[in-house]
């Protein structure tokens, strides 16, 4: 979550650095398509494209793609992680078709120190990126999918959003594109960019309220979960607890037991 949470404030911080503020809508907690309890941790939108990104909480240390894992540091300091996102970016991309899907691999330090990256052996998996050389490069193509006009922007970040928010609790029937050309008009200089923001908002208000739902009760499960688990743990210690105090009083009776036993003359001792 502590990474999830940096990239949270990066992603703020950068957009609006980069201008794209109007124009980028960011969805967390996605469902991730296969494994039950897997997520993808965000998606940005803009237009036509969707960048997902998978944020890593990991230690300060050089980190580079090994066939299918990542790999960190060198020697006996090496760290290996697999990871299921490269999948999952190929299955949200052939679902999302014909929406530009791209992807990253976000890496935060968890330690003092630098992450270094190395994506010479990447192949097909998403790029690994140090959060603290920015996001820029990312950013620029999401913005290469600016359309020209304003309602030619709203069709496709509306068609985007709703396919981003229908894998937001599981993947549900894909949303198809209308097929009637929408009325274009231009966009004029000086035009107020937030009302933009507003309109798409509002085309898309019952998908971008149910994110509010998940999310809330995705939380509401996960607290579920976490009390069940540390009542069964609570009833393990006190299980322990009776075996090791039942365990202590059967060997206090025995040292009695053989006491009063050493007192008697052997042809009355009694068996334990």
């Amino acid at each position: 979550m502590i990474g999830e949470q940096l990239s949270g404030d990066i992603f703020l911080r950068e957009i609006e650095r980069a201008g794209l503020a109007p124009y980028v809508q960011i969805v967390h907690g996605l469902k991730y398509p296969g494994p039950v309890h897997a997520d993808i941790d965000h998606a940005l939108v803009c237009a036509n494209r969707v960048l997902l990104v998978d944020s890593k909480y990991w230690q300060a240390m050089h980190w580079r793609w090994f066939g299918d894992a990542m790999i960190g540091g060198a020697g006996q300091n090496q760290q290996v992680r697999d990871s299921g996102f490269t999948h999952g970016v190929a299955v949200v991309r052939q679902m999302f078709h014909p929406i530009e899907v791209g992807a990253a691999v976000l890496l935060h330090p968890s330690s003092p120190g630098t992450i270094t990256v190395d994506n010479s052996m990447a192949g097909t998996h998403p790029p690994l990126v140090a959060a603290s050389e920015g996001i820029a490069p990312l950013l620029d193509w999401l913005r290469g999918a600016l359309p020209p006009t304003q309602d030619e922007y709203r069709r496709l970040q509306s068609q985007s959003m709703r396919m981003v928010l229908s894998i937001t609790d599981g993947f549900t029937e894909p949303f198809v594109a209308s097929t009637a050309a929408p009325a274009i008009t231009p966009v004029v200089p000086g035009v107020d960019q937030p009302s933009i923001v507003r309109s798409t908002l509002r085309s898309t208000g019952s998908e971008a309220a149910n994110i509010g739902r998940w999310y809330l009760n995705r939380r509401r499960r996960k607290h579920a979960d976490f009390q069940q688990k540390a009542s069964l743990a609570d009833a393990r210690r006190q299980q322990r607890h009776a075996t090791l105090m039942q365990r202590r009083q059967e060997q206090v009776l025995r040292m009695q037991h053989d006491e009063l036993n050493s007192q008697r003359p052997v042809r009355k001792r009694k068996m334990w």
